[in-house]
């Protein structure tokens, strides 16, 4: 049966059943689904830590609908909690820390800059940090920093994961008018082995040629001879 709707006194509108509905764990909180744990074991994954935007854009393309899953997925964790949700957590715990001696013009000038602080807040950790400073905070003004201690580092996780995913997007959707960063950016023979070099390192079969041009290996065959041998060799 759903308890009687309590209203706080002195402060009309306030729903302190905000306070222990979040207590029950009435929000289930968002994890990352199986589509972001293979883009995150991907090579692309750690290609983009190297800086190399052009194998990782080759190994994005390999992932196929897991890209965009994983991006959906990551979104989903991010939706903001709308303010007015925001607006009956925070009166509900704001009413518990100030009791009724605070005036309702101070309270109102108070939740506009609470709600302000908490923007964008996804609605599992707002409710993960109202839980946390439910039991210790003893003034309005302890209020914000308790609950920005608790969920700072999980919401800053999900917005540099998501950053990551939608760079992964955008490298796997960008025009192939060139297939061969190596033509494009006119790279020098010696680069040309490190590209190579990290196509071994990564068990890939594509290599590349000083001319820019690049092909499979297939099974069995050996490496390229280096870049700067062959310019030496190909030297008048």
């Amino acid at each position: 049966m759903t308890p009687p709707r309590a209203r706080s006194e002195g402060w009309p509108g306030i729903d302190m059943n905000e306070l222990s509905l979040s207590a029950a764990g009435a929000i289930a909180r968002w994890e990352p689904g199986a589509a972001i744990g293979r883009v995150q074991s991907s090579r692309a994954w750690a290609l983009i830590d190297m800086g190399d935007d052009a194998l990782a854009a080759i190994e994005a393309r390999a992932l196929g609908t897991a890209l965009p899953a994983a991006l959906a997925d990551c979104e989903a964790g991010l939706a903001p909690c709308p303010a007015a949700t925001v607006n009956k957590r925070l009166g509900a715990l704001l009413t518990l820390t100030a009791g009724v001696g605070m005036q309702e013009g101070d309270r109102t000038e108070w939740l506009v800059a609470a709600i302000d602080a908490l923007k964008g807040v996804p609605l599992d950790l707002l409710d993960r940090g109202v839980r946390a400073a439910r039991p210790i905070a003893d003034h309005p003004s302890k209020i914000v920093p308790l609950i920005l201690a608790e969920i700072k580092g999980p919401w800053r996780e999900r917005l540099q994961r998501r950053g990551r995913v939608r760079k992964l997007a955008a490298l796997a959707d960008a025009p192939r008018e060139d297939p061969s960063p190596i033509a494009q950016h006119r790279v020098a023979p010696a680069e040309v082995d490190k590209l190579n070099g990290l196509m071994r390192q990564f068990g890939l079969a594509t290599r590349y040629r000083p001319d820019g041009g690049q092909f499979q290996l297939a099974p069995g065959d050996p490496d390229p001879a280096p870049a700067h041998e062959t310019a030496l060799t190909d030297a008048p």
